[in-house]
């Protein structure tokens, strides 16, 4: 879905690291980045599943886990990470980390796809 955005600088003040545009890298499942945007409200998240509103996103960094945010008391903000969204309000904190990672598509011939197919034979192989 995010591979059709136009991408926009971080909203990050003084963008560093994980928040500066030049150290991000494409979008892939399974790259163990988490990835962050803001969003301005509920009604911007609904308009960007239509491609005609996936003009702009406001990423504010792809990050390793583990990663916390720290926020000003008594604010409202909304936001995605990996494509869930989350609306907050008076959080001193979030903590991020990635636990589990699940394997649900695949490209064909890509190396996910590949590996478990090769695991998939080794185990045919050993009941045979």
């Amino acid at each position: 879905m995010w591979g059709t955005a136009k991408m926009e600088p971080s909203i990050v003040r003084n963008p560093h690291g994980p928040t500066d545009m030049s150290n991000w890298t494409p979008n892939q499942g399974g790259d163990g980045k988490l990835e962050i945007f803001s969003i301005p409200n509920l009604w911007s998240y609904f308009k960007k599943q239509f491609p005609f509103f996936r003009r702009h996103l406001r990423r504010l960094g792809q990050f390793p886990s583990p990663f916390q945010f720290n926020f000003k008391r008594d604010q409202r903000f909304f936001f995605m990470c990996d494509g869930e969204f989350y609306e907050c309000f008076n959080v001193k904190s979030i903590l991020f980390e990635r636990v589990l990672q699940v394997l649900v598509v695949g490209k064909p011939g890509g190396r996910l796809v590949t590996d478990e197919e090769l695991t998939n034979a080794s185990h045919s192989n050993n009941t045979t």
